[in-house]
């Protein structure tokens, strides 16, 4: 059984304590919890392990050949792929949320009379529920046809996790934290055409709900203006323009791909709040040598008019700013920028760096180098069997002053 923990490892700046080190260990919970899954995840990678030892108890263990120490080996491999499936067992443990079970599955498909040389569609499913009470569900499909002309791309989450809020702005401090609970229905759907052999239009529909279940009595979410902008729907309408250039979807070794689009929430669309989302994302990806590429990502992200807090951007917890807790920043604009070098190493297995920047602020005129946010860190990749080349990956990230591991499918970016 393959788990991830989303703290991991967690040091916050010392408000009082340990003044002469900046940092404080992590909760006693926090190491238990880590401790726990680094033991199941050993027992996985050693899976199989059982029938050999059972074959060294029996009256025949003294004989070894090489069929014997073939089928040993095979019996050792992790599996990640079965019929057709790519999943990803998970375990999960956040002192807000307790201890969780849940997981990830892709379904890759080929659209009847596709051609072999495209990338194939799949469908993917998430889940997990908490100790605590708390669940998430998404389910998300990507469909091409027509020879690749035309794609279809949908998303629907349901999800009611703790989250901590520490305000608005690009400095602010750890004593802010608090801990709220919200319920959160978010759904869009994409559709493209490609006009040329890389370039794709497409316009997106947005629905999103979202409402407090809990928040922290005298804090910052509990307040008159805060409240009036929850419990209502946000609902917009954009376009989208795509170019790809990449040899291929998963894992990609060569080539570039650039996303750009622009969505307006308005009261004509039934949207309750109005405001615009502007996205900039570009990739590339180099060749170093064979199973060798340098991979690198520049993020924009900015959010106009008047935005509820959970549509602001958002540093921390997502692939372009790993080593931070999802939201730990928000502001109207997010830049982010992160190389990673990726080297196969041996059988499916392989290894990456990476380090990055990223910083919110409220407008790009106000970027100062003095609020861009460090990223560095490493991890293990390891490929499944299946033609799109899917990967799993343990990523342990070091923000400035916390640590955090990522264990999901698919590359970072």
């Amino acid at each position: 059984m393959m788990l991830s923990t989303e703290f991991v490892l967690e040091a916050f700046l010392s408000t009082g304590k340990l003044k002469t080190t900046r940092y404080r260990y992590a909760k006693l919970e926090n190491s238990l919890g880590l401790l726990f899954c680094l033991c199941l995840l050993q027992l996985f990678l050693c899976g199989g392990a059982r029938s050999v030892v059972a074959n060294a108890a029996g009256p025949e263990s003294t004989r070894v050949d090489t069929a014997s120490s073939s089928k040993g080996w095979k019996s050792l491999r992790p599996k990640l792929s079965a019929w057709g499936l790519v999943y990803l067992p998970k375990v999960y443990y956040t002192t807000e949320r307790g201890f969780g079970v849940g997981g990830q599955i892709i379904r890759p498909f080929r659209w009847p009379n596709g051609e072999a040389s495209l990338d194939r569609s799949d469908v993917r499913l998430k889940g997990r529920i908490t100790t605590k009470g708390q669940s998430e569900v998404e389910s998300v499909l990507n469909l091409k046809w027509g020879q690749g002309r035309y794609y279809l791309r949908s998303k629907v989450n349901f999800n009611n996790l703790a989250l901590r809020y520490y305000g608005i702005g690009p400095d602010t401090p750890d004593s802010n934290e608090e801990v709220y609970q919200p319920q959160q229905v978010r759904a869009y759907v994409e559709f493209y055409r490609r006009f040329f052999s890389h370039l794709k239009i497409g316009v997106r529909y947005e629905f999103e709900h979202f409402k407090f279940l809990e928040v922290e009595p005298n804090r910052l979410l509990d307040t008159d203006r805060i409240r009036a902008t929850v419990d209502k729907n946000t609902v917009g309408a954009g376009i989208l323009l795509d170019w790809d250039t990449r040899d291929r979807k998963h894992s990609p070794t060569s080539g570039s791909y650039y996303q750009a689009f622009a969505i307006f929430f308005d009261d004509e669309l039934g949207s309750e709040h109005d405001f615009n989302n502007y996205h900039i994302d570009l990739k590339n990806y180099f060749s170093a040598a064979p199973g060798h590429v340098l991979a690198s990502q520049f993020f924009v992200y900015a959010a106009k008019g008047s935005p509820p807090f959970w549509r602001m951007a958002a540093l921390g917890g997502r692939a372009h700013s790993r080593g931070y807790r999802k939201g730990r920043y928000l502001d109207r604009v997010l830049f982010a920028f992160q190389g990673e070098y990726r080297a196969q190493v041996w059988w499916r297995f392989g290894l990456v760096g990476f380090a990055g920047v990223a910083c919110v602020t409220r407008t790009l005129r106000r970027l100062e180098f003095g609020l861009m946010r460090p990223t560095v860190g490493g991890g293990i990749r390891f490929r499944t069997g299946l033609e799109d080349r899917i990967r799993a990956r343990l990523d342990i990230a070091a923000g400035e002053n916390t640590v955090r591991v990522y264990l999901s499918l698919d590359e970072a970016f």
